[in-house]
């Protein structure tokens, strides 16, 4: 199942019956510019929390398509850029630089100021494994993902004006390792089955919209293959629950999936048509 929003409207699609549905909300007054601004899956439940510019978070049982709480994520009414379902709640960021934890155990979530806000919209946050440690990322350029295989380690990507990939030890603040990519890095995801990373590089040159794949073993960056199709920059990157698949949605109006860390067989037959180029359904290995 993939949530998208566009603009006033959040759909899902599901990959497998091609099916796709509209997920009805109320919405009091749309006149005066609203939109959908972040869309989160509680992996648990299955429910899906959709934010707004007017800084209303939505969660929506998918099953019956309709929304079933809502609360405003903060006092003002701003635009709330990220949205993250953990085991201590959602937490939410918004434009005004202030992170937000809300409790969903109550009728009225309630809600605890992580940060006193600053003067960079929150567009990433990230929480690592097993442990109660969030990272945060602004309007800066900052995309963050941390290691699932070794704790601590967090992967950041910059900006246009930057274009590094960056690994480092969070505790300690030691850079472990980079990579010029010369693009902006919209997103990354890990893989912990190949200990590799995605990153997403974003371009004002239409053939330069590239996925690249690194292999991340030795905390070194030794690029594995590298993936074209979107003509301008893929803004959003998501990894599929059983890890085998990336979605990447573009800012040319395509939604990719990309079969990049199949389950391993090692009694798989390779035919010749399976490594062509011209089979839609073809691995990248």
């Amino acid at each position: 199942m993939i949530a998208v929003a566009l603009h006033q409207s959040t759909y899902v699609w599901n990959a497998e019956s091609k099916e796709c549905q509209r997920i009805e909300i109320y919405v009091p007054d749309v006149t005066s510019g609203y939109y959908i601004s972040a869309l989160s899956w509680d992996t648990k439940d299955g429910n899906l929390a959709i934010a707004e510019n007017k800084g209303r978070i939505n969660v929506c049982d998918v099953e019956k398509m309709a929304t079933s709480r809502q609360f405003d994520a903060w006092s003002e009414k701003c635009p709330v850029g990220v949205i993250r379902w953990t085991d201590y709640g959602l937490i939410s960021g918004n434009r005004k630089g202030a992170i937000t934890l809300h409790d969903m155990r109550t009728k009225h979530p309630h809600m605890v100021c992580l940060t006193n806000g600053s003067a960079r919209e929150v567009c990433g946050l990230a929480l690592s494994h097993g442990t109660s440690c969030l990272a945060s990322g602004g309007d800066d350029g900052v995309a963050l993902a941390w290691c699932p295989w070794r704790q601590g380690v967090l992967a950041t990507g910059g900006g246009t004006s930057d274009g590094h990939i960056r690994l480092w030890y969070a505790q300690s603040g030691d850079k472990l390792g980079e990579a010029f990519t010369r693009s902006q890095v919209c997103g990354l995801v890990w893989s912990e089955e190949y200990k590799e990373l995605v990153s997403a590089l974003g371009s004002a040159t239409p053939d330069k919209n590239d996925l690249i794949l690194w292999n991340m073993k030795n905390s070194e960056f030794d690029p594995v293959a590298r993936l074209r199709h979107h003509m301008a920059r893929p803004l959003h990157v998501a990894l599929s629950p059983d890890h085998t698949t990336i979605a990447t949605a573009g800012a040319d109006e395509s939604l990719c999936l990309w079969n990049t860390f199949p389950k391993r067989c090692s009694q798989r037959l390779w035919s010749p048509w399976d490594r062509s180029p011209l089979n839609p359904s073809s691995y990248i290995r």
